[in-house]
Parts: C-alpha cells; structure tokens; sequence
C-alpha cells in the first residue's frame, strides 16, 4: 500500500490528471455501519478482492464509538439502523471524533430529494443506491477517496497517507 499511494501522491502533487480507475483502494480503513448481519458479510465479500481492511458496525451508536476511537479513510453508513439512525451517527461523527473529515457514503434505498438535501447538510459526501452491485460501490470510493485526497493535497495528506 504505501509504494501505490506514495505514487499516488506523486501524481497529485504533479497536478498530473488521476483517473478513477487508477486509484489503489488496496489497505483503506473502511468503517462500515450496517446492522444486518447478512448485509455485512456480503458486504466484506465484495470488498475482500480489493484487500480494504474493514471494521463493522452493528449500528450508529457502535459507528459513532469506533469513529470516536480510530481514525479511517472512508465511512460507509446504513441509515436506517437501530439506537442511532446512519443520518444522526453521521452528523455526530462530523462533531465530535477523530474522523470529522473523513468521506461518508451513505447506503440507502431511498433517493428522495429530502434525504439527499439532509445528506448534503450532514457533510455526507456520496451515496449508493441499495441493493447495490460492486462496480457501483467501487466507483463510489474511489470518487469520494480521490476528492479527499485532493482536497488534502492542499493542506497536508491526512491518514491516506500513513500506511
């Protein structure tokens, strides 16, 4: 991981144009929230090819503590869990934890235009239709980690870089 992201950061600090194909998503810290087991274990299964370490959730209040505890490089997030809805954990986790600014996305069957101006408002930065396929998921990491590093590339790599 840290030769492909060193690479990386080569590329961004060259200005060099980086395709979304192109990003290594191998060893990313991925909190993912879900509170259906069998969501979780198919979840894991579709993310193990790419080698992104996960740490799951079993709902908001669970994602909220280990936000709180450690610092990861995407947040994957169910909103309709129990103790503490994906929306709520999310706007605290933007508060108070050690990954205010680390990319959320957001796993939802509902696209209403409500949901996404709350999603808007929260900080949350992309979202994944439910059921989902891999290729859409993919795509959306890639697109939320690609933007964080560039917006970080102006102020200093934050824990992208620390592999």
């Amino acid at each position: 991981v840290g030769l492909s992201l060193q690479l990386l950061v080569k590329s961004l600090e060259n200005s060099e144009r980086i395709e979304q194909s192109t990003l290594p998503l191998r060893g990313l810290q991925v909190l993912y929230a879900e509170d259906n087991v069998f969501n979780r274990l198919v979840m894991e299964q579709q993310l193990q090819p790419l080698e992104i370490e996960i740490t799951s959730a079993e709902d908001g209040l669970q994602a909220l503590e280990l936000a709180r505890s450690k610092k990861f490089d995407v947040i994957l997030m169910d909103l309709q869990m129990p103790k503490m809805d994906g929306l709520l954990a999310s706007k605290n986790i933007r508060k108070k934890s050690q990954n205010t600014d680390t990319p959320v996305i957001a796993l939802t069957g509902n696209t209403s235009h409500k949901l996404i101006d709350d999603l808007t408002q929260i900080g949350i930065e992309g979202y994944v239709l439910k059921p989902f396929n891999k290729e859409d998921l993919e795509s959306e990491i890639t697109r939320v980690v690609r933007n964080s590093l560039a917006f970080n590339s102006q102020q200093g790599f934050s824990n992208l870089l620390q592999y």
